[in-house]
């Protein structure tokens, strides 16, 4: 089952990710594999890994700024802007990731709210990884 309301864990969505944009059998691979593969390519670092943990969306936005290979611009201060209205809940090192994902329309807010602080459900991870295929 599904259950789109329930938080995802970092693994979950790292599988989910990975197996949609690299089109590998990432659900095939042991919990061991799938973090060796995803660190050595600079996914995820040995201290991120909490594979157990239930992930906020603006730490979801870093994992798939990385698989698109655009960390670099996201770590580029001071050029970008946010609109949405809990923008100062935002993590500064983390705005340039959200801006990046708001711009090509991969994430959006809710009431003028990105929540990035709150745990990213399963559904909101499906939608993710749908609007990245679609767009980049």
């Amino acid at each position: 089952k599904l259950f789109p309301d329930k938080a995802i864990t970092q693994e979950e969505y790292l599988r989910l990710l990975a197996s949609g944009i690299y089109g590998k059998y990432y659900h095939n691979y042991t919990e061991e594999e799938l973090y060796d593969s995803l660190i050595r390519e600079k996914i995820i670092t040995e201290e991120e890994r909490n594979p157990s943990s239930q992930i906020t969306r603006e730490e979801s936005f870093v994992y798939i700024i990385r698989m698109a290979n655009l960390e670099k611009v996201a770590k580029i201060e001071n050029i970008y802007k946010i609109e949405y209205i809990d923008k100062t809940e935002i993590s500064p090192e983390k705005i340039g990731y959200c801006a990046i994902l708001s711009g090509f329309n991969i994430i959006g807010g809710s009431n003028g709210k990105i929540r990035p602080k709150n745990n990213l459900t399963r559904g909101e991870a499906i939608v993710i990884l749908y609007r990245y295929l679609l767009n980049i």
